[in-house]
């Protein structure tokens, strides 16, 4: 209803010129055209003002009509809780006009007060609980929110030292595979040297068995201890002989002799 007032009163009439025959007459036929459209253009907004006058009025009708019937409304309600205790017949008057059959509605009215009163706080303890009770569930899911992250960082820093672990046990299997690898040629050298001394040893023992075979069947030399020995006797009978022919100062000397014979000997 406040727009439909706004647009009427936004719309200002114009003022109606009105003219005598005399003036028209006097006037030319390209004014006259002007005069007569501009009449038009006025008449036509006269026409809009007057269908939005009589929507308004329409309307206020209407909210005229609304309002009463709101009142009535209420005034039967007023006069239905008033007048509900009110018994029919020469006992109303009586009842209307004493003061305490009041009294039970406005005790009534009171308690009702009350009641709306105790509701309205209970509503706003309601809200202050439900308030408290979302900060409660906030702060919770907060807590559960720190304790993922926390859970998350973890996490992360244990698949980076698995990754790491991961990285450095590639690196002991690719050295332990180059250390098989090398203790593989280490064998395979070694078994090809124990093949070979094993081919020595075999020749080995083939030489010494033909050694042998040759001492046998040659006939057995004397050692050169032994023949210095034989060389040493023979040497001792022939200063023997000798000493048997010389005098006593020879002997002596031959004495001697012997004697360095012996002690070399």
């Amino acid at each position: 209803m406040k727009d439909t007032k706004d647009d009427g009163s936004s719309v200002i009439p114009r003022k109606i010129i009105k003219l005598s025959r005399e003036e028209l007459e006097a006037e030319e036929s390209g004014a006259l055209v002007e005069k007569v459209l501009s009449l038009t253009d006025q008449l036509s907004q006269v026409t809009e003002l007057a269908k939005t006058l009589k929507r308004r009025e329409t309307q206020n009708r209407l909210q005229y009509l609304q309002k009463d019937k709101e009142v009535k409304d209420l005034i039967k309600e007023r006069n239905d809780a008033y007048y509900s205790g009110v018994t029919t017949g020469s006992a109303q008057r009586d009842q209307l006009l004493d003061p305490f059959f009041y009294e039970a509605f406005i005790a009534m009215k009171e308690k009702i007060a009350s009641k709306d009163k105790e509701i309205a706080t209970l509503k706003e303890t309601v809200k202050a609980l439900e308030s408290g009770k979302d900060a409660k569930i906030l702060y919770q899911f907060l807590e559960s929110k720190n304790a993922a992250m926390r859970k998350l960082r973890e996490y992360e820093k244990n698949a980076r030292k698995i990754g790491h672990l991961e990285n450095r046990l590639a690196l002991a299997h690719a050295a332990l595979r180059a250390i098989r690898k090398e203790k593989k040629e280490h064998a395979h050298e070694i078994t090809e040297r124990d093949e070979k001394i094993a081919e020595l040893e075999k020749e080995l023992f083939h030489l010494r068995n033909d050694v042998t075979e040759e001492a046998v069947s040659e006939p057995t030399e004397l050692e050169p201890d032994e023949e210095v020995k034989a060389e040493v006797e023979v040497e001792v009978e022939a200063d023997a002989n000798h000493k048997e022919q010389k005098p006593v100062i020879e002997e002596e000397e031959d004495d001697d002799v012997v004697v360095l014979d012996d002690v070399g000997a």
